[in-house]
């Protein structure tokens, strides 16, 4: 009701600013008495649908109770009976209740509905009978909304007409019958009259009413007796009907009292283990401390779905409380209820819980240890970086292993020198393969990629040949044109084994930047595996099209076609040619088709790219097609792919002749 008229204070506000399209003279050039008379004329003449609606609407923000007859007289009105509803409804008149009784025992079907609606919103009281009697009609939209319109109304007589209704209405109407009740508990309670809305919802929870209706009534029922509700919680919680245990919980959500929590935290002990889990949810989503006593238990012993349940409630309270009893979880034979105490664990507020960390990390018990880096990531605990370079000469390679990756995820790139040290310390290859993931991503941190690749630089003469492979990698990770400098003179080292690391980092090199090196490393080395590995690199990149355009893939590919020359490197080439759906790659494939060792191969791009290529409509590339797959046909290659091939050709044709 406040909405509708804030509305129509807006729409008198947009009138009295732009003039009345309709109606003679602008609304705000004419007193209000005279403006009246002006709508009411509209409303009694000939005038348009749309005029007579807008003087309905206008109406509705400055008519009075001369205006309630002529509007009134539109009820009837099919096509008028809103608007006129819309101008009555505002009325501040006597008349205007009176018009709408007499419609209701007058008018039919949907206009009867707006006007059943109309008399809820005005809350007549007189209406009632009339209601009462409309609640048992044989238009189920009728009976539907009268019952909707007593519980608008909202009064003890409102409820007496829903009762006595109710045993007589038909099944298909009855659940609004119930909600016109529910309307006037809550109607009741608003004007203060707690005890006759408990006398509308007590009846309804124990009824055999549907069970939305038995759960608002249940709810009713608890909200307005407050802490006094919770016998009555507590029973709804205990029975078997799931409907009512379920809007117990949820009615207690609604409620704040410590009395609540303490409630269901003493039942739960009782309840079957599938109740005990959504209480446990509750009393976690409740947040009150109180209830940690109630759950640690829960959480120490018993069913296994209790028990996680309240593992992973327990981080929930805000409260570090709970910690010992996690730290014994953790060390639970089941996996399960031990991963679930870690998380809940990692969770836990509190600089306690981050000195029990550091405890666990210095422990001489290496699962100990390995759970608490595990906890120190997932609490992003800095303060565990001197812990865990001290621990990183750990006779255990797992729990060395467990150090570098923490201080890798921990790290900032400020501690690149100090990760840089631990590589160049590293004695075995587990340890050494560890510490270059860590500096790789502690280097990845940085902002400033060429000062990291600086300091990676200063220490790779000094390094051994492991870790300058090592270093060789990280440099990869980082890319730039630093760190492509220092690659490409490591490609020149006098060692054999770094020379060859290097050649793997270029061929992985993010960026075409590489390539020159990897073209001129594939002509002259002596090296048969540098060979492969460089044309392998070179035809890497043609392959990441979302990173170079098609030209730089062509043009890889024309460079790596020089060198080719195993049916290997024939296949990396054909592999990479078919990645690239361009008539210019067709081309370059179409002489392995008569290659014996690649033949399979080529057939196989050329029909791939002619896929794509042929739902475009380019007449040259249809050209290229036509005579590409041609020589797929004559080929000799597997039946499956020279079938394929001839479908296409078919298309290819048509296109081309234009049919």
């Amino acid at each position: 009701m406040i909405m509708r008229t804030l509305t129509r204070h807006l729409v008198l506000a947009a009138i009295l600013i732009a003039c009345s399209a309709g109606f003679a003279a602008p609304a705000d050039t004419v007193p209000s008495d005279s403006r009246t008379q002006q709508l009411i004329a509209v409303l009694k003449s000939s005038a348009s649908q749309k005029e007579k609606a807008d003087a309905c609407r206008e109406l509705g923000l400055i008519g009075g109770k001369e205006a309630v007859a002529p509007l009134a007289a539109l009820l009837k009105d099919d096509k008028l009976s809103h608007m006129a509803r819309y101008g009555l409804e505002p009325i501040d008149s006597p008349q205007v209740d009176a018009a709408f009784r007499e419609a209701l025992s007058t008018l039919k079907g949907q206009t009867l509905v707006g006007v059943i609606n109309s008399v809820g919103v005005r809350r007549d009281t007189k209406a009632i009978k009339q209601l009462g009697s409309l609640v048992l009609n044989a238009d189920p939209q009728v009976a539907q909304a009268s019952a909707r319109s007593l519980g608008a109304i909202g009064t003890a007589n409102a409820v007496k007409a829903l009762e006595t209704a109710l045993p007589k209405a038909d099944a298909a109407n009855k659940l609004s019958v119930y909600e016109g009740m529910l309307r006037c508990a809550e109607k009741l309670n608003e004007a203060g009259s707690r005890r006759a809305a408990l006398a509308i919802y007590d009846p309804l929870r124990e009824s055999q009413a549907p069970h939305q209706v038995r759960s608002a009534g249940l709810r009713g029922s608890i909200l307005l007796r407050g802490t006094e509700g919770i016998p009555i919680l507590l029973q709804a919680i205990r029975g078997n009907d799931f409907s009512q245990f379920d809007a117990g919980l949820r009615t207690a959500k609604e409620m704040s009292a410590s009395e609540i929590t303490l409630a269901l935290a003493g039942e739960l002990p009782r309840l079957t283990p599938d109740k005990q889990q959504v209480v446990i949810q509750i009393l976690a989503d409740r947040g009150d401390v109180i209830a940690l006593p109630a759950v640690t238990t829960a959480a120490a012993a018993g069913d296994k779905s209790v028990r996680l349940a309240a593992i992973r409630a327990l981080s929930r309270f805000g409260n570090p409380a709970p910690s010992s009893e996690l730290r014994q979880a953790m060390r639970d034979p089941d996996k399960d209820i031990a991963r679930a105490a870690q998380e809940s664990f990692a969770a836990l507020p509190g600089s306690e819980i981050n000195e029990a960390v550091l405890a666990m990390i210095s422990s001489g018990d290496s699962a100990q240890r390995l759970t608490g880096m595990v906890l120190a990531t997932r609490r992003r605990m800095n303060s565990a970086l001197p812990i865990l370079y001290k621990i990183t000469t750990d006779t255990n390679p797992q729990v060395r292993a467990a150090a570098f990756r923490t201080i890798g995820d921990l790290s900032g790139p400020g501690d690149v020198p100090a990760v840089l040290q631990l590589l160049i310390q590293a004695k075995t290859p587990e340890d050494i393969e560890a510490t270059e993931q860590a500096l790789g991503v502690v280097a990845s941190k940085s902002r400033d990629r060429d000062a990291t690749v600086q300091q990676l630089a200063g220490a790779f003469d000094a390094a051994q040949l492991a870790q300058k492979s090592a270093l060789l990698r990280v440099l990869t990770s980082l890319g730039g044109p630093k760190a492509l400098a220092l690659v490409r003179s490591a490609v020149k080292n006098p060692n054999a084994e770094v020379r060859t690391a290097a050649v793997r980092a270029l061929s992985n090199w993010s960026s075409v930047d590489a390539a020159p090196d990897l073209l001129e490393i594939a002509k002259s080395t002596e090296s048969p595996s540098d060979k492969m590995v460089s044309l392998r690199g070179l035809l890497g990149m043609a392959v990441q099209g979302e990173q170079h355009s098609e030209a730089q893939r062509l043009t890889l590919c024309r460079q790596a076609a020089e060198l080719v020359q195993k049916p290997e490197e024939k296949k990396m080439l054909l592999a990479a040619l078919g990645s690239i759906s361009s008539p210019e790659s067709v081309q370059m494939i179409m002489p392995y088709l008569r290659d014996d060792a690649v033949r399979e191969e080529a057939a196989n791009a050329v029909v791939g790219i002619s896929e794509k290529l042929l739902k475009k409509q380019d007449p040259k590339a249809t050209e290229i097609l036509t005579l590409a797959l041609t020589e797929v046909t004559k080929s000799g290659a597997s039946g499956g792919l020279v079938e394929k091939a001839n479908k296409l050709l078919q298309d290819a044709t048509r296109k081309v002749s234009g049919t």
